[in-house]
């Protein structure tokens, strides 16, 4: 095996284990109708993961983390276990529509423009 190889590797039992881990949390959270110190952790690193794509000023970095944050503390219990969705993809999918959302209100677009990911994504 070559060092890509068991990098590749390393990085895919890494994301499995958080996928797992995120899993466990948000089923055990939705039993205590309030989640934990570890889903709230997870939340934000997938909100600083998140904001690593996108291209903005870093004046706005607070209001757009902020926006994320609430959206998921808004959302997290919304997600159904039984239908074997993949939770990362979920609260991603939350996280992408809060920052979409907020960058248009701070950047002040209109309703009739378009905003698409390839706008606000890095080169």
């Amino acid at each position: 095996m070559s060092i890509d190889d068991l990098q590749y590797d390393w990085e895919h039992k890494q994301e499995i284990i958080l996928r797992g881990e995120l899993y466990v949390e948000i089923v055990e959270s939705k039993s205590t109708g309030e989640p934990s110190k570890r889903l709230i952790e997870i939340f934000s690193n997938l909100i600083v993961e998140s904001l690593k794509n996108f291209q903005f000023s870093y004046s706005s970095y607070d209001d757009l983390y902020q926006t994320a944050f609430l959206q998921l503390l808004s959302y997290w219990k919304n997600y159904n276990e039984k239908k074997g969705t993949d939770p990362k993809m979920y609260m991603m999918q939350i996280i992408k529509s809060a920052l979409a959302c907020e960058y248009m209100k701070i950047t002040k677009l209109n309703k009739t423009n378009i905003i698409c990911l390839q706008d606000i994504q890095q080169e």
